[in-house]
């Protein structure tokens, strides 16, 4: 799945001159936290974060008096405080790319940008916790959580699948990731599904001689 599937396209940019007072409006009144800056031909040339934007701002503790501290807040702009190397993606970015990308950069945004470096999308650590959330089926009503420890040879993930719909059991998500605990070498397994008698469909499992744990 691509990010333009997932990416915020109503985004809110700001110009160079764009002042740190006017940007500290934006990100309130918007409820943002990453401000894209773009060219009159809407290219982007930088980023700014919440941290930019509080780094720039006067201190509490400033000797500025107030007069001179509304004075700076509109003297900066968006020029002198974003960042030029700026981390981008495209469209058809793999959203498991985006989020390594945000992960081996210690970035929190990704702006979305075409062939011609033109803004057309933005994504952030939010969007891509909210994909992986979706892939876990955590935020699906009325459905049941288990999951076991399985060899990690093939066949091992399928048979056991199989054994859950062979319950008459509705399948809605799979996980197994590759994590393996030090004590245990074998593969976790998570799904999460729907049936009409979940006691039986765990007992049944059981008897199988899956060690599954149950939450629901």
């Amino acid at each position: 799945m691509y990010i333009d599937k997932i990416m915020s396209k109503n985004i809110v940019s700001v110009k160079g001159d764009t002042s740190l007072n006017h940007m500290i409006d934006m990100m309130h009144k918007f409820a943002v936290h990453h401000l894209p800056v773009v060219d009159e031909g809407n290219s982007l040339i930088g980023v700014i974060s919440h941290e930019d934007i509080q780094k720039a701002t006067p201190s509490d503790i400033s000797t500025l008096s107030i007069g001179e501290s509304k004075h700076l807040l509109l003297k900066i702009t968006a020029q002198q405080i974003m960042k030029k190397n700026v981390v981008t993606c495209v469209a058809d970015t793999l959203i498991e790319d985006a989020g390594r990308l945000l992960r081996d950069n210690n970035i929190s945004s990704l702006p979305v940008v075409d062939n011609k470096n033109k803004l057309i999308g933005i994504i952030t650590t939010d969007d891509v916790l909210d994909f992986f959330l979706d892939i876990t089926g955590c935020m699906q009503e009325n459905t049941y959580r288990l999951s076991a420890r399985l060899t990690d040879e093939k066949g091992a993930l399928s048979n056991f699948l199989m054994k859950i719909t062979d319950n008459n059991a509705y399948i809605s998500t799979v996980v197994s990731p590759t994590y393996k605990d030090k004590k245990d070498d074998r593969r976790v397994c998570i799904v999460r599904y729907k049936t009409d008698n979940n006691e039986y469909l765990i007992k049944e499992l059981k008897e199988k001689g899956y060690n599954v744990e149950q939450k629901i």
